[in-house]
Order: C-alpha cells, then structure tokens, then sequence
C-alpha cells in the first residue's frame, strides 16, 4: 500500500496509471479526479521482498470454576516478518482476535503477546496492528496469544 498526497496546481483526471516499486514496473492502477492537496491511497499487491512466517504455536483447553463452570481456550501464533528490501521500509502487520456475538463469552489478549500499535484499527472490532520500521534485512517476531471463555454447555465454533 502507498500513500501520496497530489501536489499538483490544477486537479488530475481520472485515469490509468503505472505502478513502479524499487524501480521495477509492476502494474497499473486506475485513479479517480483528484484535486490539489488530495491524499490517496495505492495498494500495490504483495511485496516480494517482505517475508512472512505464520505459525500456530500452540493451543490449550481447560475448565475454571467449581460452581459456575466455565471453558478457556487459548491460542498463540509467531508472526516473523523480515524486510529484504534494501532500504527502511514501514510495515504494518494486520492480525485479529475473535469477537464475541454472545455477553457470556469473553476474549482475553494474554501478557506474552507483542503489545499492538492499535486495537480496534478503523473501528474494526478485534482487528489489531502493529507497525514499525525495518531497517534493511532486519527481522521481528510478533506474538499473537488469546484466551476465549465461556459457559459450560455453551458451543463456540469459528476460532
């Protein structure tokens, strides 16, 4: 994704437009009007040069209470990312946690997870994110880790 802001005197009709990353064409891309001082938006698809390892780290179930017996399941994911670009780039690394549609069941984001940049992204309920500059051949680990509860009898699916 790229951001600019139109520099222009007199607004640009809408048209097509090359796409270049580190030089290389790598498409095209359609741009409405815009007007002097507009900021817009370009996604630019994947970036090959930015590697991402996803992996599920574990999973726990288990039952808390003696009277009021309720379900915890936890979940922990390693999210390696590595820039080979050959110059700093930001990077913004989109994950989620389930959302509840039920009062009962509660979403925990447990201590070991790498604290986001910004929860709720957007408005956008359980979306989290985490941004950084990565210097050149530079590689971060985030982790991800939840706990969901809810009532004994109670089905959750979906997570």
């Amino acid at each position: 994704m790229g951001v600019f802001t139109y520099q222009g005197e007199a607004p640009l009709l809408p048209g097509q437009v090359a796409l270049f990353r580190d030089e290389a064409f790598i498409g095209h891309s359609v741009l409405p009007l815009l007007r002097p001082g507009e900021e817009r938006e370009l996604d630019f698809g994947a970036d090959d040069r930015v590697a991402i390892d996803y992996r599920f780290i574990e999973g726990e179930k288990g039952e808390t209470g003696l009277i009021a017996q309720r379900f915890e399941e936890q979940r922990a994911y390693d999210i390696e990312i590595t820039n080979h670009h050959k110059r700093p780039i930001e990077i913004l690394v989109f994950d989620q946690l389930p959302v509840p549609l039920h009062e009962d069941i509660r979403v925990t984001l447990l201590e070991e997870t790498t604290r986001p940049s910004e929860e709720d992204f957007e408005g956008r309920k359980g979306v989290l994110v985490w941004r950084a500059s990565y210097g050149p051949g530079e590689a971060r680990s985030i982790r991800l880790a939840y706990k969901v509860s809810y009532p004994e009898g109670m089905q959750v699916t979906g997570f």
